[in-house]
């Protein structure tokens, strides 16, 4: 299923590589090596990449998600974070806070790792609905808020979040608001018998 949301065209002619058929098409060349039998969903991961959407992927652990994340990224340069989400993740883990300078006369703030152009949230819903509301401002206005004051991230700043199907132990649902600051929703399954062996015998 897609969910959809607007992306202006100037910002999108401004961001797209100008080498884009090639881009694409090398691009699909490595993921389609690592994820057997996934064309279809990167294609679509790939759509939603250009114009700078966030995207999440759904489904069970080892299905190729992380793999998917950590590939787009790396196509298009830029700063890359990796926030393993957990239960007990906390918003400023995310954000970042403010410390004591070093002077110890005021403080300064410290950015968290969702200063980043490119953001993997891994497992986003295996970490508490608060810590998950950490983000939506950063996807929906990119800026954080800490103590009152507004922090801008870098630009382009794309999420690219993965969470466990619901039937999984220890997973919080994801906030409808969340959802919707998602370009799309790819669901990841298991790889099929020939998949897996093509993987396997694939050359380093």
């Amino acid at each position: 299923s897609h969910l959809m949301k607007s992306a202006s065209s100037a910002a999108i002619a401004e961001l797209v590589p100008s080498d884009t058929p090639g881009l694409v098409s090398s691009l699909k060349s490595r993921l389609s090596g690592v994820l057997q039998g996934k064309e279809d969903l990167i294609e679509r991961a790939i759509a939603c990449f250009f114009p700078r959407g966030h995207l999440l992927l759904e489904g069970p652990p080892g299905t190729g998600k992380t793999s998917l994340a950590k590939g787009l990224s790396s196509a298009f340069g830029g700063k890359f974070s990796r926030i393993q989400m957990t239960s007990d993740l906390l918003p400023s883990d995310v954000v970042g806070i403010l410390r004591m300078s070093p002077a110890g006369k005021d403080f300064e703030f410290r950015e968290g790792p969702v200063f980043a152009h490119f953001l993997l949230a891994d497992e986003l819903n295996r970490t508490t609905p608060k810590t998950q509301s950490a983000l939506l401002e950063a996807m929906e206005e990119g800026t954080v808020t800490v103590d009152g004051k507004s922090y801008d991230l870098p630009n382009p700043f794309v999420v690219v979040a993965t969470q466990n199907p619901l039937e999984f132990h220890g997973v919080y649902p994801l906030a409808v608001s969340q959802l919707e600051l998602c370009m799309m929703l790819l669901e990841f399954t298991s790889p099929s018998e020939e998949a897996e062996l093509r993987i396997y015998l694939r050359p380093n």
